[in-house]
């Protein structure tokens, strides 16, 4: 059973910063990976 709306501030917080952490660490892996990708490009 999912639910849909959380129960306590405290918990929507903690959703909050895990869905902005996950969304971080998504960004740095992309750039990471264009960066890598470039590097070989250029060798």
């Amino acid at each position: 059973m999912v639910k849909i709306k959380a129960e306590t501030p405290a918990e929507s917080t903690l959703y909050a910063v895990i869905r902005w952490g996950v969304r971080q660490f998504a960004f740095a892996a992309k750039k990471r990976a264009l960066a890598f990708h470039h590097e070989t490009l250029s060798l």
